[in-house]
């Protein structure tokens, strides 16, 4: 569930963090100081979206597009934490990928092949039920697949809003099609600051005074399902 014991969670992330220095050789206290601080900035941005859903079904784009610029400034901050573990890096899965190609179309077949499965996962038969199933909450991928397709949806909502227009549908098999077919570079090489961004995490989502409550079972899908309330107005 999108708030399950945040409250809880965040004390638990700062005690955590209180230990850095005397325990960030223990690969075991990595791991779940990443994985703890990347959950509640994850339930941050749930927040956020129900408040990005409140303020389009009462008709204010001002709110809108505040709570809508303060959910898509939260992928920099997950990205830079992604970005110090080699295991959720975009470049790591596409590295191996490649590995299994022994000529160079074979290589961009297993490139594409790979992007595929964590995104559309096969043709828009399948992705009409399987869109999103491996999705990876990775370097690489927040930043140029995630955030661009919220950052379309916000504007539809925007112009929704000032032209008095029912939000319509729009295709995102081949939106999102693109993306699977570029031959963009990405490191598989850790970089970036973990002791850094676990403090930014931890500031920003203290910086909020938020009375978090459970909004029911975190859907899978995008449309349908996270934003499904604004459909129907």
């Amino acid at each position: 569930k999108p708030y399950l014991d945040q409250t809880i969670l965040i004390d638990y992330v700062k005690t955590m963090f209180a230990h850095y220095d005397e325990m960030i050789s223990f690969d075991g206290y990595k791991y779940d100081l990443l994985e703890s601080t990347r959950q509640i900035l994850n339930n941050l941005s749930w927040y956020y979206i129900e408040r990005i859903k409140e303020s389009y079904l009462a008709n204010e784009v001002d709110s809108l597009s505040h709570w809508g610029d303060e959910f898509l400034s939260l992928y920099n901050l997950q990205s830079s934490l992604m970005a110090c573990d080699k295991n959720r890096m975009l470049g790591t899965w596409l590295r191996k990928a490649r590995r299994f190609g022994k000529t160079a179309a074979e290589k961009t077949y297993f490139e594409w092949n790979a992007r595929t499965q964590i995104t559309l996962w096969g043709n828009k038969q399948a992705s009409k039920f399987l869109h999103d199933y491996a999705a990876r909450e990775w370097h690489g991928m927040l930043n140029d697949f995630y955030k661009p397709r919220w950052e379309r949806y916000i504007s539809r909502l925007q112009i929704s809003l000032l032209t008095g227009k029912k939000l319509e549908k729009v295709d995102d098999y081949n939106q999102e099609l693109g993306f699977v077919f570029e031959k963009k570079k990405y490191s598989s090489k850790p970089c970036g600051d973990f002791k850094k961004s676990v403090e930014e995490i931890i500031k920003k989502v203290c910086s909020e005074k938020i009375e978090y409550k459970e909004y029911g079972e975190k859907q899978s899908t995008f449309l349908e399902n996270v934003l499904k309330d604004i459909t129907k107005k």
